[in-house]
């Protein structure tokens, strides 16, 4: 039975009339005591889709909706499902089958053959051999070198429009428009992929089809509606553009259409074209718990406006529920994981073994480009690297450093909340000069200096790179900020200096506070992929003469307690002697000349000894860090390693 016949069935107990062909009209099922035969009911052919509307109330929803109201077992995110066509096929007979038409329909492919190392099926356009891979792995389609995209089946599809005076009927994928077209429908593509239109294909097209009525009908998920409405945009004000909701669950397609309504696809596609609004099912799947609470909240909100006799007929208390079941559903679907299975994950892993296997180098990821630093931490790969030092042991600095080399490579986001943006960005500017920032923000610079700091400062234009404005910003904050810019500019790091200042709401005590930063930081780590530098001030008072001789940082010594290295895959203590020289508290000391700072790594999750190790850096005060000794190469640092193993 069809969801309708379903309903159909469960509204007879409230005296259901049939109007006319699709049209119903009975006592409202959502009203205790309903007797004014005020509740419509519309529904379309297929018996999956329609709308309802309580004339009382002004309640109103999709025949699903009511389905669900009424306790009607319905598909699975509210619309027909569809099986998944990107999976793995034996061979072109296979394929074409999955898509309900036999071989020949499928003209100009080619049967299996090899191509890059995995089985595909070979197809010939004008612009090229393109190959659709048919062991179920990504990517799913590769075109030869120098490929350029083209309109496919769009001569054909005219010639069956000139002949049927339907619409143009515009899809995504090759295999769509020829099942399309075997069904009837003057259907066409563009290749590679869901996108704009080309200019040059738009005007190839103005010149083939100068005005008419144009169908978008591309597939069922987000990239098919966001296709949707950029070709609208384009081609809206020179033909009669109309965007089709093929009503199917997310993995739907224009084929899947075809072979669900077969010869009479397209008109059932037309009379889709004319369906009014409300009786087209939501168009995310993710999204129709969001609407049908939106919905249900509507219908409360009325009922308690309503005046007091109507109110006598409405049963708050399940109104009430229906609220709570709708929050509880949205609840549920944002609090769903990610769940990867084996098979992706070592998939993933013998991918990186191989890439290693074939580009030994001990370091990884992005690079400081202080030789000894990413030596000894074997490189910034996606983990939450944390700073430790007291005050004056130059935390912000070693940040500032790494900055310097990492927007060099990737695009990232600094959260600076101990000085200003502007203020740190002279800081970059004179570790990348090595002029210190006192001289800058002074403006005591010689001629060739100013040259310099202003190429400097230009240079930086061009580097998509961002910093957060915020003094004292939540994990949240930084989070939405961190995934739009990765989303926009491609963020391939994060920057925080320091953790120390960041909020926590709803937390006062320091432990809460640092947990959930140091939580909130790590998460942001994991859902990114990216790796994440964090100072952080250690909370042991250093000044303590307990302490005297023994001021370099322990592992325990973070601000705040345990969660800061507990999360972090790398701890580095940072240690200046000059800095406690300088106000009294230490006597000068050989091992510690007045510009080498120490560098402990305390922890390294990934290092199976977990041995401390210790650097050496020049310190230029107010500039940044840098290699002590000349630099070697990082062949020679290979070499190294590789002796000591």
């Amino acid at each position: 039975m069809t969801t309708a016949e379903k309903v159909l069935a469960a509204l007879q107990a409230y005296d259901l009339k049939q109007e006319r062909r699709g049209k119903y009209r009975c006592n409202s099922p959502l009203r205790v005591g309903s007797n004014s035969h005020g509740f419509t009911l519309t529904i379309d052919e297929g018996g999956e889709n329609g709308a309802f509307y309580d004339h009382v109330t002004g309640a109103k929803g999709s025949l699903y909706d009511l389905a669900d109201y009424l306790g009607i077992e319905r598909p699975i995110g509210g619309r027909p499902p569809v099986e998944d066509t990107k999976r793995a096929y034996r061979d072109l007979a296979d394929y074409a089958a999955a898509h309900g038409v036999t071989p020949d329909v499928l003209k100009g492919w080619g049967d299996v053959i090899e191509y890059q190392g995995r089985p595909a099926l070979p197809f010939k356009t004008p612009s090229g051999t393109r190959y659709r891979f048919i062991d179920g792995k990504k990517p799913y389609y590769k075109s030869e070198l120098g490929y350029k995209a083209f309109w496919y089946g769009l001569r054909s599809a005219l010639a069956m429009k000139q002949a049927s005076w339907e619409p143009l009927v515009l899809c995504n994928g090759e295999v769509s428009t020829l099942v399309a077209q075997h069904y009837g429908i003057p259907a066409a593509c563009v290749t590679s992929g869901e996108k704009e239109i080309p200019p040059d294909l738009i005007a190839e097209l103005k010149d083939a089809y100068p005005a008419g009525d144009i169908y978008l009908a591309y597939d069922c998920d987000n990239t098919g509606r966001k296709t949707a409405a950029a070709v609208h945009a384009q081609l809206k004000d020179a033909y009669a553009v109309t965007v089709i909701d093929l009503g199917l669950g997310d993995k739907g397609d224009l084929a899947d259409f075809c072979m669900l309504h077969g010869d009479g696809a397209m008109l059932a596609l037309s009379e889709r074209a004319n369906m009014p609004p409300e009786q087209i099912a939501p168009a995310l799947e993710s999204d129709e718990p969001v609407l049908a609470l939106a919905a249900s909240m509507k219908e409360l909100s009325a009922a308690i406006r309503a005046d007091e006799r109507s109110r006598e007929s409405i049963d708050l208390d399940v109104m009430l529920a229906k609220v709570q079941a709708d929050i509880d559903r949205v609840s549920m679907l944002k609090a769903q994981p990610l769940v990867k299975s084996f098979e992706q994950l070592a998939s993933e892993n013998l991918a990186m073994l191989d890439y290693m296997l074939a580009n030994p180098d001990p370091v990884r990821g992005l690079r400081s480009h202080i030789p000894s630093l990413d030596k000894a931490i074997g490189g910034f790969t996606p983990e939450v690297y944390v700073i430790y030092g007291a005050t004056g042991m130059g935390k912000s600095t070693l940040a500032v450093s790494i900055a310097r080399e990492f927007i060099k490579q990737a695009p990232g986001l600094i959260v600076s909340t101990e000085s200003p943006p502007a203020r740190w960005l002279t800081q970059l500017v004179a570790s990348l000069t090595k002029i210190p920032s006192d001289l800058i923000e002074s403006g005591r610079l010689t001629g060739e200096q100013v040259r310099l700091v202003k190429q400097t400062y230009e240079q930086l234009r061009d580097h998509k790179c961002h910093m957060v404005d915020a003094p004292s910003p939540t994990p949240n904050q930084v989070r939405a900020a961190f995934l739009d810019g990765q989303k926009k500019y491609g963020y391939g790091w994060l920057i925080v200096d320091s953790g120390s200042k960041m909020s926590a709401p709803g937390a006062t005590a320091i432990y809460d506070v640092t947990r959930a930063v140091s939580n909130g930081l790590q998460d942001i780590y994991r859902e990114a992929n990216v790796p994440v530098i964090v100072t952080s001030q250690i909370g042991r008072d250093v000044s303590d003469h307990s302490r005297r001789g023994k001021r370099m940082p322990q592992l325990n010594d973070g601000y705040g307690g345990g969660p800061i290295e507990h999360n972090a895959g790398v701890v580095i203590g940072l240690y200046f002697h000059q800095y406690y020289v300088d106000v009294g508290l230490e006597d000068p000391n050989p091992d510690f000349p007045p510009d080498v700072t120490v560098a402990r790594i305390l922890k390294s999750r990934w290092n199976p000894g977990g041995r401390v190790s210790s650097i050496r850096l020049k310190f230029v005060g107010g500039a940044g860090f840098y290699e002590l000794a000349p630099p070697k190469t990082y062949d020679e640092y290979a070499e190294e390693y590789y002796a000591s193993r």
